[in-house]
């Protein structure tokens, strides 16, 4: 894991694109919440945001929850390659893949298989070698919104590209702090901000970046 207190982070900013997409989506839980949609939780409410600012940066994005033929795994999103249109069914081939994407607000905590702690990480890495063994896709990133990584006590659980250990992954964690918050809670985003609880990264871009890359 990327030892981030060693770095100097400049702090977030209300300029900054990670703060209005933790603004959108604290916004969009509630509006599920209020209209008590199927998506009622963080994951989904993170991946509906990320897509937006990703069309925003002239993505070719694919809808939410898809599949690459003929593997059977999910898929949060797809960015497709250039021309590449939309599929009603949200089935796509490999021939239409830019780079998978897993989207996560946050990395929860590891699963107990077998009196063995499967991780957040281990669990990645088997999703993404199931989908490159059965389609061939060979491009992938995690997207992290927000994780505890400036304390003393990093979270164990946060999502490591090397613990991944996919040469073909990269992993960007956009948002860092130091204490666990409750950032689905617009007022709680607004308040850690103005009093110089968030980090910005800078691997907002470094995604960007990526994704423009051959």
């Amino acid at each position: 894991m990327k030892d981030y207190k060693r770095l100097n982070l400049p702090l977030l900013t209300k300029q900054d694109e990670e703060y209005d997409i933790l603004l959108q989506v604290a916004q969009e839980i509630k509006r599920q919440e209020k209209e008590k949609t199927a998506e009622k939780k963080s994951g989904n409410a993170t991946e509906i945001v990320i897509r937006k600012h990703l069309q925003k940066h002239g993505f070719n994005v694919s809808q939410n929850c898809v599949y690459v033929n003929p593997s059977v795994r999910e898929i949060d999103l797809i960015i497709l390659k250039d021309g590449e249109a939309m599929n009603p069914d949200k089935t796509y081939s490999s021939s239409q893949v830019h780079t998978v994407l897993e989207i996560k607000n946050n990395a929860v905590g590891g699963k107990k298989v077998n009196d063995e702690i499967h991780t957040p990480s281990q669990e990645i890495r088997q999703r993404f070698d199931d989908i490159e063994n059965a389609t061939g896709v060979n491009r992938f990133a995690v997207v992290v919104l927000s994780e505890k990584l400036l304390s003393k006590t990093p979270y164990p659980y946060a999502i490591d590209e090397l613990e991944i250990g996919k040469k073909n992954c990269r992993v960007f964690t956009c948002v860092l702090r130091r204490t666990w918050a409750k950032l689905r809670e617009e007022v709680v985003v607004i308040e850690m901000q103005v009093s110089g609880q968030l980090w910005k990264s800078n691997e907002w871009q470094g995604l960007i970046n990526y994704l423009r890359g051959n």
